[in-house]
């Protein structure tokens, strides 16, 4: 039987871009549930969301509408899978990603089936370096009390773009989350996507592999083609520009 992934995303960008990653998805990772979050402002186009859904059979749309924005996404993944989970869709793996990632390479179905999770965990020193999540998670309350009853004692980063969990793992994780985590218009907004997974995925997963997805905010076209002739490595990209035209969409679209 072959492996299904739940794709997680929040999208807030035109239809037709929304569309093109539904495509590039289903090309790369077919077989996929796709479960979309329509950023809290976006209700212009919650209608045009809604009839790619009934295009695309493995396409939902949460009924939910959280606020997002960049660096504070945690709580719209989270309610992604607490929808699907609600719902009783059949999945094997949970994976978060970005409206601005495409895939290039095929073949991830078969990398991630050989781990439990696709999470790097590097660990971090709270309070005491410069990276902006770990200065915002040491004054979290919800966090530190997390890691004080689990006996956690390194946070660790994990970029959360192309990470994958078995579902049972995430189940676990999901259920520690929501026992200290409780999504309010008033936290302190920082990407908690960026230490929660990787602080805790260690706990239940045993044999962790690295992310799909390529970050590099300041990538160049010139990269993009490095990147799709190694001969291994990452699956997918990011960011690719949110517009239908831009070359690096359409470079990536020509591919076979």
């Amino acid at each position: 039987m072959a492996l299904k992934v739940c794709v997680s995303l929040a999208v807030h960008e035109q239809p037709v871009v929304i569309a093109d990653q539904i495509a590039n998805i289903n090309r790369f990772l077919p077989g996929s549930l796709i479960v979309l979050h329509l950023a809290a402002g976006g209700f212009l186009y919650r209608r045009d969301v809604m009839d790619l859904c009934n295009q695309y059979p493995n396409v939902v749309l949460n009924p939910v509408g959280l606020p997002t924005a960049w660096g504070w996404m945690f709580h719209v993944h989270l309610s992604n899978y607490y929808f699907v989970r609600a719902s009783g869709e059949n999945f094997d793996y949970f994976m978060l990603e970005a409206s601005n990632s495409m895939f290039f390479r095929h073949g991830a179905a078969d990398y991630i089936a050989q781990y439990d999770a696709l999470c790097e965990a590097t660990p971090r020193v709270l309070g005491q370096e410069k990276w902006w999540v770990t200065q915002h998670a040491a004054k979290d309350e919800c966090f530190l009390k997390m890691m004080r009853d689990l006996g956690i004692k390194h946070p660790c980063k994990s970029s959360h773009e192309g990470t994958v969990f078995r579902r049972e793992v995430f189940e676990e994780m999901f259920q520690v989350f929501r026992r200290y985590y409780i999504f309010s218009f008033s936290e302190d907004r920082y990407a908690r996507e960026e230490i929660y997974l990787g602080t805790v995925v260690g706990m239940f997963a045993k044999n962790l592999g690295s992310r799909l997805t390529f970050r590099d905010m300041k990538l160049t076209m010139e990269r993009l083609k490095q990147l799709v002739v190694e001969p291994e490595g990452f699956f997918a990209v990011k960011p690719i520009p949110r517009i239908i035209s831009d070359p690096k969409r359409l470079f990536i679209n020509s591919l076979p």
